[in-house]
């Protein structure tokens, strides 16, 4: 019969939390850290990306334009 009220007792005082592990992760000194450094390692990327569709559609213009002239 006592272990009921000891139980009853206990049940009371439990409390649930709740952790937004994202918002750690994201928020973390570390994760800010890592995050700029990846995003500055992909702009460098990216622009080389942009550079080179340029460099291919400049390309492909020009073998459009002189494709009549060209020999077979």
């Amino acid at each position: 019969m006592s272990a009921l009220f000891v139980t009853g007792a206990y049940a009371a005082e439990l409390k649930v939390g709740y952790v937004n592990t994202q918002r750690i992760f994201r928020d973390a000194p570390a994760a800010q850290k890592a995050a700029k450094k990846l995003e500055g390692e992909f702009a460098k990327r990216d622009q080389d990306l942009q550079r080179m569709a340029k460099q291919l559609q400049g390309l492909q213009e020009n073998l459009e334009k002189n494709s009549v002239t060209m020999a077979e």
